[in-house]
């Protein structure tokens, strides 16, 4: 099965946590695609550092909910804290799409159900899957900048 994932990074160092994240995620299955990362303007309170997001297609036999406790297991290897809604944050990982399934539990709801609201997950999303994203993005009213990163 494939699943579409959003990774996002706004604590130093930011690349240094995707890259870290793919690499983990690889034990779960196999990259198929990933995007280029974009950085992307803080959508959380108070004065944050931008953002580094970047989609990975992610070619798994984890179940939903498996495949959440396996995400939420590299966010805390890789030092994620408990953090306020929004907040800066080491990595965080997103389920955006699972296969075309829809899961709606307490825990899990997939597609992710802010996917259609922000331009952050979209713009990469639709680098390697425009036929599932081209329509939401056309119509998202997200005005954040996000932007091709450029490393130095």
């Amino acid at each position: 099965m494939i699943v579409y994932l959003s990774l996002g990074s706004n604590i130093e160092p930011r690349l240094e946590y995707l890259d870290r994240a793919v690499t983990a995620l690889e034990s779960l299955g196999r990259v198929t695609a990933l995007s280029p990362i974009y950085e992307t303007e803080p959508l959380g309170p108070g004065q944050q550092a931008w953002h580094l997001n970047q989609a990975v297609a992610l070619e798994t036999q984890l179940k939903p909910i498996e495949l959440l406790r396996a995400c939420q297991q590299i966010e805390i290897a890789l030092g994620r804290t408990a953090h306020q809604r929004l907040g800066p944050r080491e990595i965080d990982i997103d389920i955006l799409l699972y296969n075309g399934r829809v899961v709606n539990t307490p825990e899990l709801v997939i597609p992710h159900p802010a996917l259609s609201q922000r331009r952050f997950m979209l713009i990469p999303l639709n680098d390697i899957a425009p036929d599932l994203t081209d329509t939401l993005l056309k119509e998202c009213t997200d005005t954040l900048q996000v932007k091709h990163y450029e490393s130095s």
